[in-house]
């Protein structure tokens, strides 16, 4: 984990394919994975307790995730993560450069309280970003930089899902791990 100047804290992992064509294949399947919330905590290496995808309506759903969607992945007494309201979901190709990402806000029990972090503009940002053969996944929040420090097993599960979303895909690339990868957040 590496807490940036900005204090955003950024959990980080990346593979290096070695084609163009494997390259892609790892980007579209590290992409399906960030986008299927129900699947999180069974994915190869994930210490994630629970993951729960509910729609804007409460809904239990099995799909890939959409703006105001609702995800869960620890039990309820255990904070600061809990419901993340679903805010933005973006697919972008730009030349030789893949991007899905899925930005969300934490919420208080959405469906049975009223939220207590309503107005709050503190993103927590997951992405799987390809550029030619460099493949990346990676975990950016500014809402919780300092409880990281105080509560290091929140890091770890959120390293365990990052590192899930490409840990198995290695036999066809090389893993970098989050510390040697330095690139600039844009979103």
């Amino acid at each position: 984990m590496t807490i940036l100047n900005d204090n955003m804290a950024r959990i980080q992992c990346a593979v290096k394919a070695i084609s163009r064509s494997d390259a892609k294949s790892i980007f579209e399947l590290a992409g399906s994975r960030l986008l299927n919330v129900h699947g999180w905590s069974q994915l190869e290496d994930s210490l994630l307790p629970m993951s729960e995808h509910r729609d804007h309506k409460g809904r239990v759903v099995n799909r890939a995730v959409v703006a105001d969607d609702f995800f869960n992945v620890t039990h309820r007494n255990l904070l600061p993560f809990g419901w993340m309201h679903v805010q933005v979901v973006v697919h972008e190709t730009s030349g030789d450069r893949q991007e899905v990402l899925l930005q969300a806000r934490q919420v208080e029990m959405p469906f049975e309280v009223e939220d207590k972090f309503a107005g709050s503009d503190k993103p927590t940002v997951l992405r799987v970003v390809r550029k030619g053969l460099d493949v990346t996944a990676e975990f950016v929040t500014e809402a919780i930089a300092e409880p990281f420090n105080q509560l290091g097993v929140y890091a770890v599960q959120w390293q365990s899902l990052v590192n899930g979303f490409l840990s198995d895909l290695v036999p066809h690339s090389s893993l970098i791990h989050a510390q040697e990868a330095e690139e600039s957040l844009h979103y």
